[in-house]
């Protein structure tokens, strides 16, 4: 016998069969994102990046350790999720400077 006839195996295959690997439900779950126009995930996970990246920023103009932690602990305890946290760590940072600015 030869060795490609030995190496089959005994059952079918059902990588080829969309009903059995997955891909009917894959169609049918794009087919009803793309009916309710729901926004995707990855547009969602951008906005929160972008948002997260602010924050970041604004927390790193502090010069100082103690300035820097002032800006984090101002994001921290601001309500809502990471866009009123980033908003509020950019205005503390704004008045850090201001303070900055005036000399104190």
């Amino acid at each position: 016998m030869p060795k490609s006839e030995t190496n089959r195996s005994s059952l079918p295959s059902h990588s080829g069969n969309k009903y059995l690997n997955g891909e009917a439900e894959r169609e049918k779950r794009e087919a009803e994102r793309q009916r309710f126009a729901k926004q995707p995930d990855d547009v969602v996970a951008a906005q929160h990046l972008m948002w997260r990246q602010m924050l970041d920023r604004a927390i790193a103009e502090g010069r100082t350790h103690s300035e820097r932690n002032r800006i984090e602990q101002a994001a921290r305890q601001s309500p809502g999720g990471i866009r009123q946290q980033a908003e509020a760590a950019h205005r503390e940072a704004a008045l850090l400077r201001q303070d900055r600015d005036r000399g104190r």
